[in-house]
């Protein structure tokens, strides 16, 4: 199991889980927190902006699309034809997430946008629609 595409499922998708807490080992917190850091720096977002996704919003920011592209890249569930393969963790997930992520990937697939960072907002933007009151970034 790799553990960044758990790091990735878990955090990114936790509150998708009907609203039920998921005690996260601190291992991957503690990736998780290192995926988020590298990300946050590399790319120059505000943090505020990242806080703003819990309830479901996502602000159109360029920095925070390429944040989300960032999280995309480092956990190799975005390809190089920029296609966000959500897919690759459904058997490493919770019962109860992979229907989750299943309807996101029925519902959503990849949104295209004019560059990889806009793609993976708009795609992410997708999922934030589809289920808002359980939507947030890590």
């Amino acid at each position: 199991m790799d553990t960044k595409f758990m790091v990735f499922a878990l955090l990114f998708f936790v509150n998708l889980t009907l609203n039920e807490a998921i005690e996260i080992p601190e291992h991957l917190k503690a990736h998780a927190k290192r995926l988020h850091d590298r990300c946050q720096k590399e790319i120059g977002v505000d943090e505020a902006l990242i806080a703003q996704s819990n309830n479901g919003n996502l602000p159109n920011d360029r920095k925070l699309q390429c944040y989300i592209h960032c999280l995309f890249q480092k956990t190799g569930l975005i390809d190089e034809n920029n296609i966000i393969h959500l897919e690759h963790m459904i058997e490493i997930l919770p019962t109860e997430m992979q229907e989750i992520i299943e309807r996101l990937i029925s519902s959503c697939g990849t949104k295209h946008g004019a560059d990889p960072c806009e793609t993976a907002y708009l795609t992410v933007k997708c999922y934030f629609d589809a289920d808002p009151e359980n939507s947030m970034l890590i």
